[in-house]
């Protein structure tokens, strides 16, 4: 008897050693299962984030058949980052800044190598070790956003010091002499590539020649860069590190790291202050539109699309709390959201800015609640 008392406390023990109480629980219930840590080998995790690395620096693009394949990687750069340090932790996100920055130096110079640095693997560095912080899913995600848009900007402020030279006229030197180092069959396929996404695209270039036209799509980006470098910065930023942040943290919960959260996109709408401060921008824009010019009009179309990209946050958002309380299978709630996308596009941000007002959890709503709450005689009309 006493033998099998013995054996249930040593199971026990066992037990709670494995489990202790309270383990792997976070505030919203969404932490990493309690579970042994799954881990790659350490030379799968340098192989995996060395070869990203390649691919994301834009190397692959030498071959430029091969490097059409991989040139979502290049435009995500930093999420492709993320998705390494969630697979691979640190060792992968080493190996991966390192074969990233080894890349650009060999395809840009030392400059292109340090604005990467400044752009890429010191905001990846910084988003790692909030991680290993653990910082809280939210926090971690914008003080994340923040980081990257500033080292977006340290980037562009040292390229401008460097070189003295405008970055839409820098932009259309470097497109130019990049294009010149090519062969002359990598020009083809180049030219060729270019030809179907401007036709695809609906817009039409003036040129005669294959040089002709890679001087015309040179000087069309440069003119995007001038008129919309802001803009393509907080775009830039957001597709990244948004998506980045919750892919990985999704990762890591899977592998059950230890005090890893994440939060379900259905709680992503923007808090009360993080509506007030949009309107506070777009009237700030509206602003410097109408009294300094060309350089209002910038900062207007950089408020504009903040405001965009933080309708389709919030309408995502919105969509996917009322898809999860109806009775929808997962397949007809992916279905429904592509055709949202495909075909209602322009509307998903207006519909957003709408549930920031009036939705459910809106600015507007709010205050109309709280009053209503704090009124002494609540029988009284409005």
């Amino acid at each position: 008897m006493r033998g099998r008392v013995r054996k249930d406390k040593d199971l026990e023990e066992n037990i709670n050693n494995r489990f202790p109480p309270g383990a792997g629980e976070g505030a919203n219930g969404n932490a990493a299962v309690l579970g042994k840590p799954r881990h790659l080998k350490l030379i799968f995790k340098l192989l995996i984030g060395f070869g990203a690395g390649l691919v994301a620096s834009g190397l692959a693009m030498i071959e430029p058949l091969i490097g059409i394949l991989f040139m979502p990687a290049m435009l995500l750069c930093v999420l492709v980052g993320l998705l390494v340090y969630g697979l691979c932790d640190s060792p992968g996100l080493a190996a991966y800044c390192f074969a990233f920055e080894l890349a650009s130096a060999l395809l840009g110079g030392a400059v292109y190598a340090l604005a990467m640095l400044l752009a890429l693997t010191l905001p990846l560095i910084a988003m790692a070790l909030l991680d290993k912080r653990g910082t809280p899913f939210f926090k971690r995600m914008y003080l994340s956003l923040g980081i990257e848009v500033l080292g977006l900007i340290a980037a562009l402020a040292a390229i401008v010091l460097i070189y003295r030279q405008n970055i839409g006229d820098l932009a259309v030197k470097l497109l130019n002499d990049s294009f010149a180092s090519f062969s002359d069959e990598a020009k083809k396929s180049l030219v060729a590539f270019y030809k179907t996404l401007y036709t695809a695209m609906g817009v039409s270039l003036s040129y005669e020649t294959g040089d002709e036209l890679l001087a015309a799509v040179a000087a069309m980006l440069g003119d995007s860069v001038k008129q919309g470098l802001p803009a393509m910065l907080a775009i830039f930023a957001v597709i990244n590190v948004l998506p980045g942040v919750k892919l990985c943290s999704v990762i890591r919960i899977k592998r059950n790291i230890p005090g890893e959260t994440s939060e379900p996109l259905s709680s992503w709408r923007l808090p009360e202050q993080y509506i007030t401060g949009l309107l506070l921008l777009l009237v700030t824009g509206l602003i410097l539109y109408w009294t300094i010019g060309d350089g209002g009009a910038a900062a207007l179309d950089t408020v504009l699309t903040v405001a965009m990209l933080a309708g389709f946050i919030q309408a995502f958002a919105s969509f996917a709390d009322r898809f999860g309380r109806a009775p929808m299978s997962k397949g007809f709630i992916i279905a429904l959201a592509i055709i949202s996308v495909l075909f209602a596009t322009r509307l998903i941000p207006i519909y957003g800015m709408l549930s920031m007002l009036v939705g459910s959890r809106g600015l507007i709503t709010g205050i109309v609640r709280r009053h209503n709450n704090n009124r002494p005689d609540r029988d009284e009309p409005f």
